[in-house]
């Protein structure tokens, strides 16, 4: 009995999770957010997807479970807005892509090294989540 009631709660914070990615509407979104902790989440879809031999299916799990890492700090979350609305401001403004990026670290400096903090942070626990695949793939 209490593997069907895991299994319900399972389902459950996969469906809620599935809900919060339809509704975010960035590139990344609030980790507050969440149904359920990042951690609690990766852990079901890692479970999940080790139980399963579909390929297809393997597929969107995996996919569901590298996306866990768009979800990021609020304060994460406020630097990485206040760059993106610096930048679609600018892009109005200067048709240069490059140019774009130069003024936006001009204006605003420190957002722009906390931004880039943020996508070195993304890019190690996106690099930590695809070993934990691996690991998975290989038994």
């Amino acid at each position: 009995m209490e593997q069907d009631v895991n299994e319900e709660n399972d389902s459950e914070i996969i469906e809620k999770y599935s809900e919060a990615l339809v509704n975010t509407d960035h590139i990344v979104g609030k980790a507050s957010e969440l149904p359920y902790t990042k951690e609690v989440i990766g852990e079901v879809l890692l479970a999940m997807y080790s139980a399963v031999e579909d390929a297809e299916e393997r597929k969107v799990l995996e996919e569901a479970y590298l996306k866990l890492e768009s979800f990021i700090s609020d304060e994460d979350y406020q630097a990485m807005s206040e760059y993106i609305s610096l930048l679609a401001d600018l892009k109005q403004e200067v048709d240069d892509q490059e140019k774009v990026f130069e003024l936006a670290a001009e204006q605003i400096p420190d957002t722009s090294l906390e931004v880039l903090d943020v996508l070195n942070k993304i890019e190690e626990n996106l690099k930590r989540r695809k070993q934990d695949l691996q690991r998975i793939q290989s038994h």
